[in-house]
């Protein structure tokens, strides 16, 4: 899928859950508050999931945007992704995790990768039928029938092997959960600012 169907489809599910979701809130400021006010209140509380939605999305993009430009580390949308392994290294994947490819600028530098490892300046890994050891220094790969051979020939202690989609993830976990922390702060703030300015004329008028 590209980016701009999928930014559709994600429109579509967040517009049916901030309805569903208004109406509720909606009836829940029917049942529960005084007359007085009441409708006002009533169409604040339909509005108000679809703003905090919205906005927190919003957000979201933006800060996936800068993430992506600081740090090269792909969006998360569409058909394809990315993540750099170092400055020369990255991991891309075409429609599915399950097998990227270990690119080296516009080259690739070994297909059908389902599993790395960053350890000791190499890069570890296991493709479809066999595991491979790239030095990121050298830029040579040797291909191992297994396991065992590969820790052997390379002397690497403690392999531990991450599937794409867990290594992907890990890259940008620390980064992701601080802006999800972020934009649920402005979230917060927005829905706030927005009651305030949807009940300004009835805090006046109680003055």
């Amino acid at each position: 899928m590209g980016i701009g169907f999928t930014l559709v489809v994600w429109g579509i599910i967040f517009s049916i859950l901030a309805f569903i979701l208004g109406l509720l809130a909606a009836v829940g400021v029917r049942i529960f508050c005084k007359p007085k006010g009441r409708i006002l209140k009533m169409v604040l509380a339909f509005l108000t999931p679809g703003v905090a939605i919205f906005v927190y999305a919003g957000c979201s993009m933006l800060y996936m945007a800068l993430v992506s430009s600081v740090l090269n580390i792909d969006l998360g949308f569409g058909d394809s992704w990315y993540v750099p392994i170092d400055k020369v290294y990255a991991l891309e994947s075409i429609d599915t995790a399950e097998h990227g490819m270990l690119m080296k600028g516009n080259e690739v530098m070994v297909e059908h990768v389902t599993a790395v490892q960053v350890i000791e300046g190499k890069v570890v890994g296991k493709g479809t039928h066999i595991y491979f050891a790239l030095d990121m220094n050298t830029g040579q790969i040797q291909y191992y029938p297994s396991l065992n051979a590969l820790q052997k020939a390379t002397g690497i202690g403690r392999i531990e092997l991450m599937d794409n989609a867990t290594f992907y993830w890990k890259k940008r976990e620390t980064v992701y959960m601080i802006g999800g922390i972020l934009c649920l702060i402005i979230m917060l703030l927005a829905v706030k600012m927005f009651w305030k300015v949807g009940l300004y004329r009835e805090y006046e008028n109680g003055k």
